[in-house]
């Protein structure tokens, strides 16, 4: 939706037009949101398995432990890890036992390492 405006009626009569201008904007309302919060549960419950105590030389920002492991194997071992939930998808098993979340939001969080990592270092 490239532009939106909605109009109102106050209480003393006078109206009020408000505008957005969303063209060229991602729009976030196309992720379905039980989605986002389940992968949102497996990455805190990645945060407590797997502590971030280090942090990045160039900014300061603390680094989650899969960041830690970034180099030429970040690809192969986030797939690794992606492909065993996908295996246990296929065997019938729709729920990790460990976190109590899907198997396809531990999917997601590791596609979503990829991404940041193809983004980042490329």
């Amino acid at each position: 939706m490239p532009y939106h405006s909605s109009t109102k009626l106050m209480e003393n009569g006078v109206v009020q037009t408000a505008s957005r201008f969303n063209e060229g904007k991602v729009d976030f309302t196309l992720l379905p949101i039980d989605a986002l919060r389940s992968e949102a549960k497996v990455w805190a419950a990645g945060r407590v398995k797997y502590p971030r105590d280090d942090r990045d030389p160039l900014t300061g920002r603390v680094l989650g432990n899969w960041e830690k492991l970034w180099g030429e194997n970040t690809i192969p071992l986030a797939l690794a890890c992606a492909l065993r939930h996908i295996n246990a998808m296929l065997e019938g098993e729709l729920i990790d036992k460990e976190s109590g979340e899907p198997h396809a939001s531990h999917v997601r969080c590791n596609m979503a390492m990829i991404v940041r990592y193809i983004n980042e270092k490329g």
